[in-house]
């Protein structure tokens, strides 16, 4: 008798047909979240993730999704049966976005689009929110546990069924999948973003799981950014409310990168040398973590008496700290490429090239210390390639390109599975070992992101979104929040381990 009724009332809303594809972005607290959603013609179940700017109605929903319904439940205390209620854009009364609300979005577009979302979590006490009985379209508004799943809901509310809506991508043809305790075990998990049929027994009140993201192993964040009095480089707190300046040492101090311990930076600068210019001679230069400047030694870039020619930027640690890698160049041209040396020894780069023609922003990553990856200028445009690397730092074998796809912006990262991270177009893209890629931040017009870094143990990168807001993400794309907004423009960002 329980089944029978709980597939009628799965059965009311399955009364039109239904085409859905989605991708959600999860939020974490208290930060600002991202949210974007794909759907094609049909119908989509949704959640509001967050909340914007403006609060949010049906209407200013519609407008954003292309929808052309809105589809939502409801129930009285004076009239406890439920009823499904559709909105329709420009008709229909227009009200407010109820954070714990799931809605069906019904869309007449032929073609794929992206919703993008961009807000401050609801707050708590969105979280407890009243079931009627039979069917109710709710929405977890601060997202759920890691590996929260269908049955954990059940778990937390007496007596009730809990449905997914899902598409064949082959047909086109959705369907309600539910969980029903003690009758099916089709168990799914719960994703922040969407939309789900909840069929209650009685009126109930529930308090909703929230998310709660452990930090990944990186404790905070460099970043070089474009100030008033020059280039300099920024210690950013993990959870980026504070912003502390190393140095400055010169108008120009620029590409920090930390060595595994978190402790030192290597950076490129013209200090003692030149105010900035693009012709003024540039060296390699270590440093403390701490943010006072003390501790400063100079790896490269001035001679002994005095000033040189010497333009020597982009450093980046091996994975051990025992060798920096760099771009080595001239202020007046003549040879140029990426060279590599022990971090304790003095040496000119020149003399041990791994790639005599890299871009010359290049910035090297070394995945261990018989590989290296980095940015090249070739005839076809400019790519990531990579060379083995001999203790003389030399290269034992030709320069492979390992991407046909383009790069237009500076910053590679390698994960510890060897998966690379680039920036292409306006996204940051993943090259997998196998040579597949996955577009990671897929942007919207008018919206970037570049200058990727990530974390140690590979969970998480950062990245520069827009030009002045430093973003982080889980290494799938999801997870996306912004850790602070900067007023003037950042040129790239890096891990503190």
């Amino acid at each position: 008798m329980t089944r029978n009724i709980i597939e009628i009332a799965l059965a009311v809303l399955l009364l039109l047909p239904m085409i859905v594809s989605g991708q959600s972005i999860q939020g974490t607290l208290p930060e600002t979240i991202a949210y974007s959603v794909f759907n094609n013609a049909g119908l989509y179940a949704a959640g509001v993730p967050c909340q914007t700017a403006q609060s949010m109605t049906l209407q200013s929903l519609c407008n954003l999704s292309g929808s052309h319904m809105a589809v939502y439940t409801t129930a009285t205390a004076t009239n406890p049966f439920w009823r499904s209620i559709t909105f329709l854009p420009g008709v229909s009364k227009d009200i407010p976005i109820n954070s714990s609300m799931g809605y069906i979005l019904a869309s007449r577009n032929s073609q794929q689009g992206q919703m993008v979302l961009t807000g401050t979590p609801w707050p708590e006490t969105s979280l407890t929110t009243k079931l009627h009985p039979g069917c109710n379209l709710i929405a977890f508004p601060r997202g759920v546990p890691t590996d929260y799943r269908a049955s954990d809901f059940c778990r937390l509310v007496d007596r009730v069924t809990i449905a997914r809506l899902i598409v064949d991508r082959t047909t086109g043809r959705g369907r309600w999948v539910a969980y029903v305790p003690g009758i099916t075990g089709t168990d799914f998990d719960i994703e922040h973003g969407k939309g789900y049929l909840v069929v209650s027994h009685s009126w109930q009140t529930v308090t909703l799981p929230q998310r709660s993201r452990a930090l990944s192993k990186g404790t905070g964040f460099a970043v070089c950014v474009e100030e008033q009095s020059g280039v300099h480089i920024q210690l950013v707190s993990r959870d980026g409310s504070t912003a502390t300046t190393v140095g400055p040492f010169s108008p120009l101090d620029t590409n920090p990168r930390f060595d595994p311990t978190g402790s030192v930076i290597a950076f490129s600068s013209v200090a003692f040398c030149g105010d900035g210019a693009p012709e003024d001679p540039m060296g390699i230069f270590l440093t403390n973590a701490i943010g006072d400047g003390n501790n400063l030694v100079r790896l490269t870039g001035v001679s002994a008496s005095g000033c040189d020619t010497i333009r020597d930027q982009a450093p980046n640690f091996s994975r051990d700290g025992k060798i920096i890698f760099a771009f080595a160049g001239s202020t007046f041209g003549g040879p140029q490429g990426i060279g590599g040396m022990p971090r304790d020894a003095k040496v000119d780069l020149r003399s041990k090239f791994v790639d005599n023609n890299p871009q010359s922003w290049a910035t090297p990553s070394n995945m261990d210390d018989k590989t290296l990856f980095f940015i090249s200028s070739r005839p076809e445009g400019d790519r990531v390639c990579k060379s083995s690397v001999v203790e003389s730092f030399k290269p034992s074998s030709p320069v492979t390109m390992i991407s046909p796809t383009p790069v237009t912006a500076p910053g590679l990262a390698v994960g510890p599975d060897d998966s690379v991270y680039f920036t292409s177009g306006r996204d940051v893209i993943r090259h997998f070992p196998d040579g597949h890629e996955v577009n990671l931040t897929n942007c919207p017009p008018g919206h970037s992101a570049r200058s990727a870094d990530i974390t140690q143990d590979g969970s998480t990168l950062t990245f520069v979104r827009d030009d002045t807001q430093l973003w982080e993400m889980s290494w799938d794309g999801s997870d996306q929040l912004l850790v602070r907004e900067f007023n003037r423009r950042v040129r790239s960002a890096s891990w503190r381990p």
